[in-house]
């Protein structure tokens, strides 16, 4: 899964909002993808078991990419993955180990996934209302989101191969219990369609893909402005995301998601994927971010940034802008990743404006690549969008909202 470096923002954001040396590790402590050996490492008490669970989580990092890059790579690796799942198919062999076969997991009902273990959430909690505690002191609201997993604590595996939902729950609870706003989209969604079924769950996910899909972007976006409404007195036009107001253009058996990428396609089967745009007028630009603006440049980096406004006005536009139409090849199934057809990572220097909508909200949202199909749909309810993921940026997310001021 390369979601984690689709973005550049080491390389181009973070010069621009430098930090100190006790916010270096602020940032990935927000993010959702960090576990295992680095909660380890957060909560060891020397310095040789901080430095062992640094090495335990690095040497899994790069295991994980040379897994992924074999996948894609290596001559005859899918004919031969390929031959043992299909064997196992043959043999209906139903024991799944707790890695699942070549780390991917199939689920009864066809969907594939990975387990996640158990972790001790503190460090993390403690993390994110210490980020809490400096919006307060700025001056902008602070919303804790949290995203569903494709396993739902109805599954069989929840709480005994599988513990993403029990360490969101503790998670979330030590959250409130630090003062901070909490949305569970896992709750919403199920009270949302009134009902909390795994089936109706996973509908909200591609099958042979960890993330959710792009129907259901649209809900969260919709979802999380309402809460904005009710609790932060937002002034979000609700009706850009009603479902009715968008088309829906469906490319049969065009998607393989990183799972059935992994399994290969002896096992796993290719997916509708579903291009959601509005059926309505729309209108953006993309302005440098104000630390940008404000940078003493020399004269060369002047001249560079120009050529970047120029061509990032070349974008300004409709809705369409956000979608990277070179995705959307078909049969490339090992060799794109039909997801990021969903782009909202234009420039890293820039933020989301929208020029038909006036009413003062600016949001930043620090997010994972879920994100991809979600900030696209909810910059149509405001002015201005920002997006940063906590996981690529070195720099410092108190220097990146002190500058840039969003109020949520």
């Amino acid at each position: 899964n390369t979601a984690a470096l689709e973005d550049n923002q080491n390389d181009t954001l973070a010069p621009y909002y430098p930090a100190s040396a006790e916010e270096a590790n602020e940032a990935n402590a927000v993010s959702e993808e960090a576990v295992g050996a680095e909660d380890t490492a957060k909560a060891g008490g020397n310095a040789v078991s901080r430095l062992a669970a640094k090495f335990n989580s690095t040497v899994a990092y790069f295991e994980k990419g040379i897994t992924n890059w074999a996948t894609e790579n290596i001559a005859a690796y899918k004919t031969w993955v390929g031959a043992a799942t299909g064997y196992n198919k043959i043999l209906r062999w139903s024991v799944t180990p707790r890695d699942g076969y070549n780390s991917v997991v199939f689920l009864a009902d066809g969907s594939l996934t990975t387990f996640v273990g158990k972790q001790d959430m503190t460090d993390k909690a403690n993390s994110i209302l210490q980020l809490k505690a400096y919006a307060d002191e700025l001056g902008i609201q602070f919303l804790y989101v949290q995203y569903p997993f494709k396993i739902s604590e109805a599954d069989p595996e929840s709480g005994t191969l599988d513990f993403s939902n029990q360490n969101a729950n503790e998670k979330l609870g030590l959250l409130r219990a630090g003062g901070a706003q909490v949305l569970d989209l896992r709750q919403a969604w199920a009270e949302d369609g009134n009902d909390d079924s795994a089936a109706y769950h996973r509908s909200a996910f591609y099958v042979t893909d960890h993330h959710w899909r792009a129907e259901t972007g649209l809900w969260a976006a919709g979802t999380i402005a309402k809460y904005v409404n009710d609790n932060f007195a937002g002034q979000i036009d609700l009706s850009v995301f009603e479902p009715d107001r968008y088309q829906y253009d469906v490319y049969e058996g065009l998607f393989l998601g990183s799972y059935g990428r992994q399994a290969t396609l002896t096992l796993a089967k290719p997916e509708d994927f579903t291009l959601v745009y509005p059926k309505f007028e729309t209108s953006f630009s993309f302005p440098l971010l104000n630390a940008v603006q404000q940078a003493g440049l020399t004269e060369e980096q002047q001249q560079e940034m120009q050529t970047l406004e120029e061509k990032v006005h070349e974008l300004d536009g409709s809705f369409e802008m956000f979608f990277d139409y070179s995705m959307l090849k078909s049969g490339d199934y090992y060799n794109t990743d039909t997801y990021t057809t969903y782009s909202d990572n234009v420039s890293d220097l820039v933020y989301i404006h929208n020029n038909l909508v006036d009413n003062g909200e600016k949001v930043l949202f620090l997010r994972d690549s879920y994100g991809r199909s979600l900030v696209p749909f909810f910059a149509l309810g405001v002015s201005d969008t920002m997006r940063l993921r906590p996981d690529t940026f070195d720099g410092s997310l108190r220097t990146y909202m002190a500058t840039e001021r969003p109020n949520i």
